[in-house]
């Protein structure tokens, strides 16, 4: 990771941090963020709803410079509906986070993202989970550092939305929880 992007995450998370601090459950609310204290960051951030019912996440904001990055706005997209995989089959994307939906702290994720076949690029991103406009409602904003091209072909990796759908059911063994209810 550049200095750069080590320094941008650090921003972004000390941001969380302070805001965090004003609630006993120790997690931002949506009404708490401020886009002018978040615009520098906010063109490689996307935020993200889970969908407790579909058990998917859904994108309710596309940053700029993701959207032309990725060659599309898919602002209100369901992860396993996406006309491109973020990662392998978007499985790695999907559990880490969920792991930051159960355990709501901020984390940096890396993983490799197929663009297009034979183009793999490394990207890295910091996840910082907040509380929608409703307390039950799960959100994370998602940060997402420059890539890195790291070449490859992943295409045997790819499947359907609806075979990643029950992949994710069928790896969730224990009872889905909303860790969010207070």
């Amino acid at each position: 990771m550049s200095p750069e992007t080590m320094q941008l995450f650090a921003d972004a998370k000390n941001h969380w941090h302070d805001l965090a601090r004003r609630h006993a459950q120790g997690v931002p609310h949506a009404d708490d963020f401020r886009p002018e204290a978040m615009a520098r960051w906010m063109p490689d951030a996307t935020l993200v709803e889970f969908d407790m019912r579909g058990f998917d996440f859904r994108f309710r904001l596309v940053g700029t410079r993701i959207a032309a990055f990725y060659g599309e706005d898919f602002t209100n997209c369901e992860l396993t509906r996406l006309s491109f995989a973020l990662d392998r089959d978007n499985t790695d994307t999907f559990w880490h986070w969920w792991h930051r939906i159960e355990w709501p702290v901020p984390g940096v994720t890396h993983s490799d993202h197929v663009l297009a076949p034979g183009r793999t690029v490394m990207i890295d991103r910091l996840l910082l989970p907040y509380r929608g406009r409703t307390p039950h409602t799960a959100m994370l904003l998602a940060i997402q550092a420059p890539v890195r091209d790291c070449g490859g072909d992943w295409r045997h990796w790819q499947c359907s939305a609806r075979e990643r759908v029950r992949e994710r059911r069928r790896r969730a063994r224990a009872p889905l929880t909303n860790p969010w209810a207070a």
